[in-house]
């Protein structure tokens, strides 16, 4: 059996391959260099009596940068009880895998972070490093989730919305600033009020998010070499959702919008079904 998995911070997603079926499962993000993510461990639903029966692990995920950080995937899969080979890789080369199998290309990942490579159809190269949430993250859940929570708190957001964040929220600044400087997994807490722009149509969300992915354009794209001659392929629920605005974003500088996956799995599955490695 084949276990494959594609872990943001958020969350992770598992598949199970064996040569008569697949099973799916779904856990919290596993991010060794923000939480430890033992939780993916437990719940209702997770297939644990499989997890001894699989020879090949390839996991793919957020904060795997290190060979330490590979340990401690590896040390976190082994005490679930994984038997086998174990291939632990970012999850940025999962999205250039995902997004283009085995061709040339630039793949960005926007989803609770965001990072950006160029991929030859093997290996991955990054012009800038990812520098994390705090400094970096440009484009991503946790951006747009930083920008909602400052207009929130400094009174930028229109009155209507206002009022409409404190029926779907119901927070006071102190569960944020405990959340963000003093629990685990501040970023995926911050992320999660992007989710408060999905289903509001409104100007000034429009323009938050426009004025989020132009900073992702200046401080990612636009310094690759001839990124003007490129399609850029999206993965993640940002891209997704705000697919249209991301176009029109690369569209006002001249880049091109290339493919844009919501989830990776299973064009991951389909790469390692076929063989492609």
């Amino acid at each position: 059996m084949i276990l494959i998995v594609e872990s943001g911070s958020s969350k992770a997603e598992w598949a199970f391959l064996d040569e008569k079926k697949t099973i799916f499962a779904e856990t919290a993000g596993i991010n060794p260099s923000t939480q430890m993510g033992q939780e993916f461990l437990f719940g209702s639903g997770f297939p644990h009596h499989l997890m001894p029966k699989i020879s090949q692990t390839y996991f793919y995920g957020a904060g795997v940068k290190s060979d330490e950080s590979k340990t401690i995937i590896q040390h976190l899969l082994t005490k679930a009880g994984t038997e086998g080979t174990f291939h632990i890789e970012s999850d940025l080369l999962g999205a250039a895998r995902a997004s283009c199998q085995k061709k040339e290309g630039v793949v960005a990942i926007l989803g609770t972070g965001s990072n950006v490579c160029a991929y030859d159809g093997k290996n991955i190269s990054q012009f800038s490093p990812s520098l994390g949430f705090i400094l970096g993250d440009e484009g991503s859940g946790c951006h747009l989730g930083k920008e909602v929570l400052r207009a929130y708190f400094n009174k930028t957001m229109p009155p209507t919305l206002i009022k409409s964040f404190e029926k779907t929220f119901k927070i006071t600044l102190h569960d944020i600033l405990q959340n963000t400087y003093k629990n685990k997994g501040s970023n995926a807490y911050i992320a999660s009020f992007a989710s408060f722009l999905a289903k509001k149509d409104h100007e000034w969300k429009h323009l938050l998010i426009q004025n989020v992915f132009q900073e992702f354009v200046e401080q990612k794209l636009l310094p690759i070499p001839h990124i003007s001659s490129k399609e850029i392929h999206f993965v993640g629920s940002i891209a997704h959702f705000h697919s249209d605005i991301l176009e029109n974003v690369l569209k006002s500088n001249a880049l091109h919008l290339g493919s844009v996956l919501q989830k990776p799995l299973e064009k991951l599955i389909y790469f390692h079904n076929h063989q492609i490695l």
